[in-house]
């Protein structure tokens, strides 16, 4: 799940003599994540597997929290314009878990708004709505290359930091942090991963067993979902499988999609960031476990 960066040989231990605050604060605000030398540069303080091609097309760092009393369509505009330098573009979407019209005092209403603000390239944005605040990196044309967690940790706490001092100007209530999650979803290609239902079986340790009798001939394809308990009341782990049609290209994939979502303990930025350490840390492992040699070999596990 998570591919290497790449250091010169003949710089790597200077470079791994920088600390990553450092870094953090010689660069553009913007971070231009991405290609640039921010991503030579950052110490590798969260990897816990490499993989040189891997299957990953989107992550998020996100929290869900009570809805901001007061907070509407147009403070989502005033805080695009306070961040537009780092994301020019902008789309709008319903709200992540409203999409049905619904019933007030005043009649039908539409969903609530999620606007999505989008750094130059497309591939990593933030999405803020009244309930929530998520900061995606996703596979794009142009930045095909893979963000580790090790950048997206720092840039969330910038973004997430940035929402909260525009919460305090506009004199809104800070956000109740209900639930933070980590996600990351991986699609493995048909013609590229896998070609038959065996060998997509094959990427996967405990491949599924099917029924042994003289009426079925083979497995046409298979979904799933796992749920698990994370230790000491952390939380959850969700792991789907589900067969689907690539849009952009028309590919037949298995999408495995891994989700750990639980409340801090406390409020803080800190807490907070400390959870997703621990939310990463077993979506990864999990990948990692529940996907075979073989896969790895053929992502180029490190």
């Amino acid at each position: 799940m998570i591919n290497a960066i790449i250091h010169a040989s003949n710089g790597q231990n200077r470079v791994r003599k920088v600390s990553q605050a450092k870094i953090l604060t010689e660069v553009a605000p913007c971070i231009r994540l991405g290609l640039t030398k921010l991503t030579y540069l950052v110490e590798s303080m969260h990897r816990i597997v490499d993989y040189e091609r891997p299957p990953v097309v989107e992550t998020v760092l996100g929290v869900f929290f009570a809805p901001l009393q007061g907070f509407g369509l147009l403070h989502q505009g005033v805080f695009w314009d306070r961040v537009r330098r780092c994301y020019p573009k902008y789309e709008l979407m319903a709200a992540i878990g409203e999409t049905e019209l619904r019933i007030g005092p005043q009649g039908m209403q539409p969903p609530s708004v999620r606007a999505l603000l989008v750094e130059e390239s497309g591939g990593q944005l933030v999405q803020v709505q009244n309930n929530g605040f998520f900061r995606n990196w996703r596979k794009s044309p142009n930045v095909p290359g893979y963000i580790h967690y090790d950048i997206m940790r720092p840039s969330f706490e910038r973004d997430w930091t940035e929402f909260l001092k525009f919460l305090h100007s506009e004199q809104l209530p800070e956000p109740e942090i209900m639930e933070a999650q980590v996600t990351y979803i991986n699609q493995f290609a048909r013609g590229v991963d896998w070609d038959t239902q065996d060998e997509l079986n094959q990427l996967f340790r405990a491949p599924a067993v099917p029924p042994q009798n003289e009426l079925i001939s083979g497995l046409k394809m298979h979904s799933f979902l796992k749920v698990y308990e994370l230790r000491d009341g952390a939380g959850r782990l969700e792991v789907a499988g589900q067969p689907a049609i690539r849009q952009i290209d028309g590919k037949e994939i298995m999408q495995f999609t891994l989700t750990a979502a639980g409340k801090p303990r406390y409020g803080s930025t800190d807490d907070l960031l400390t959870w997703f350490d621990m939310g990463h840390a077993a979506v990864v492992r999990t990948f990692d476990d529940m996907t075979s040699d073989e896969a790895h070999r053929k992502w180029g596990k490190k």
